[in-house]
C-alpha cells in the first residue's frame, strides 16, 4: 500500500496547473518555487495527464481493441506482448 502524499490534493492540482500554464519554465524552476523535489512534480503531471486520458477514453464510447496478435494499434509488425503477462514488450 502506497504511503498517502504529504502534499494536499488541491496542492498538487494547482501545481500542475502552474506547469501547464508555464511552457517556458523547467520543472525544476516550477518546483523550486513550489518547494517540490522537480521528479514528484513530473509525476504529478504525468498522472494527471494519464487520468485525463481515461476519462476521454471512457467519454469517446467503447473502444475498438486490437485483433489478436497485433500490437498497439492492431497492426501487424507493431509492438506484440513478449510475453503472457504482457509486462515486457519485444518489436515483431
Amino acid at each position: 500500500m502506497p504511503r498517502p502524499s504529504k502534499y494536499p490534493e488541491q496542492f498538487r492540482l494547482d501545481a500542475v496547473e502552474l506547469v501547464r500554464s508555464s511552457p517556458g519554465r523547467s520543472l525544476r524552476e516550477i518546483g523550486r518555487e513550489l518547494g517540490v523535489n522537480h521528479e514528484t512534480l513530473r509525476g504529478w503531471v504525468n498522472a494527471a495527464k494519464r487520468a485525463e486520458q481515461n476519462i476521454a477514453g471512457r467519454d469517446s464510447g467503447a473502444q475498438k481493441l486490437p485483433s489478436a496478435g497485433c500490437g498497439v494499434s492492431g497492426q501487424p509488425g507493431d509492438l506484440r506482448a513478449g510475453d503472457a503477462g504482457g509486462s515486457r514488450w519485444r518489436r515483431a
